[in-house]
This record gives structure tokens, C-alpha cells and sequence, in this order.
């Protein structure tokens, strides 16, 4: 369920900003890679390149 009051940002953080995108994205694809390698089919990581990590 989605709790109306919240506002998109982790306690304590800076809200996001569109120039924040590319470091943001850049965390992601390091967090993906390092949750999901060896756990999932290779194959799968020639769909979750680095230029995906923007649009998860």
C-alpha cells in the first residue's frame, strides 16, 4: 500500500533532483549487479546493461 504522506526520499536525504539522475542511476545498476550476480541467468544481464540503470 502506498502511504500518501510519503514524499519519495529516505529520512535524513536530500530530496531528488533531475541532475541527480546519473549518480543516482550509477548507485543502482552497482546495487542490481551486486543483489542479483550468480543468483540469476547470465543472459539476463545483457538486458540490465549500465544504460538501463536509468530506467529500471
Amino acid at each position: 500500500m502506498v502511504d500518501p504522506a510519503d514524499d519519495g526520499h529516505c529520512p535524513g536525504s536530500a530530496p531528488r533532483r533531475p541532475e541527480d539522475a546519473s549518480a543516482i542511476a550509477e548507485v543502482w545498476h552497482h546495487g542490481w549487479r551486486d543483489a542479483h550476480l550468480g543468483y540469476v541467468p547470465d543472459a539476463l544481464l545483457t538486458v540490465r546493461p549500465r544504460r538501463t540503470a536509468a530506467n529500471p
